[in-house]
């Protein structure tokens, strides 16, 4: 089972776990202060990439990112084989999977 991470709970864990401010939180994972506000915000939702920046920068693993139960997907194993590059165009193809379904 898998569960999003809301907006409340990102701001938990960038507060209250990792007790930085949103510029360093953003700094950390390559991204903006702004992009972390939005997501905090629940206006958007962190890329895989971003996501992987976390487990790899930060140490919070994907499993405890996601909130996934004993047995992670098999997806998440082979997304951390690919390159940066990879990844970010699978970024794209799974938000625009994404938006279409809602």
């Amino acid at each position: 089972m898998v569960h999003m991470v809301t907006g409340r709970e990102w701001r938990a864990i960038r507060e209250e776990v990792l007790r930085l401010n949103q510029q360093q939180f953003a700094d950390a994972i390559g991204t903006s202060r702004q992009r972390v506000s939005r997501v905090e915000r629940d206006k958007a939702e962190y890329t895989f990439s971003e996501l992987s920046a976390l487990q790899n920068r930060i140490g919070l693993p994907l499993t405890y990112l996601l909130n996934i139960d004993h047995n992670p997907p098999a997806w998440l194993s082979l997304y951390a084989t690919l390159d940066k590059a990879q990844q970010r165009q699978l970024d794209g193809f799974i938000l625009a999977a994404i938006k279409l379904l809602k």
